[in-house]
């Protein structure tokens, strides 16, 4: 640092140095860190509490989560046998349909059959 940089700090340092806090500027300081230091200490007791809350929450879906990975284990064989069901309705449906026309035809061999019979 050049001359003019030291005497420049060494002015500062004296202007520091004879300045004086009055007892009424020490009180009004005490007072402002007192209440930074509530506003932290208040700040960091709310994060305290929303972290338990939070926590507590992760806990009870856990829980839950776990009963439905419990209980739904059996879903996958049942919803195949609703699956194989409705392809067997599908396949009574398609018999069905191809029956209804045949209806009139037996009914017309039956006759013949008791007409032989006799």
């Amino acid at each position: 640092m050049g001359e003019k940089g030291a005497g420049l700090l060494s002015g500062i340092n004296r202007w520091l140095r004879g300045r004086s806090v009055r007892h009424d500027e020490r009180g009004v300081i005490g007072l402002a860190n007192l209440i930074v230091l509530g506003v932290v200490v208040v700040s960091v007791g709310s994060a305290a509490v929303l972290l338990a809350r939070t926590m507590g929450a992760a806990q009870r879906i856990n829980t839950k989560a776990e009963n439905i990975s419990k209980t739904g284990k059996g879903i996958n064989t049942a919803t195949d046998a609703v699956i194989q069901l409705n392809r067997t309705n599908d396949t009574a449906t398609s018999i069905l349909g191809t029956a209804t026309p045949l209806e009139p035809k037996l009914q017309k061999i039956v006759d013949l059959a008791n007409s032989v019979d006799g």
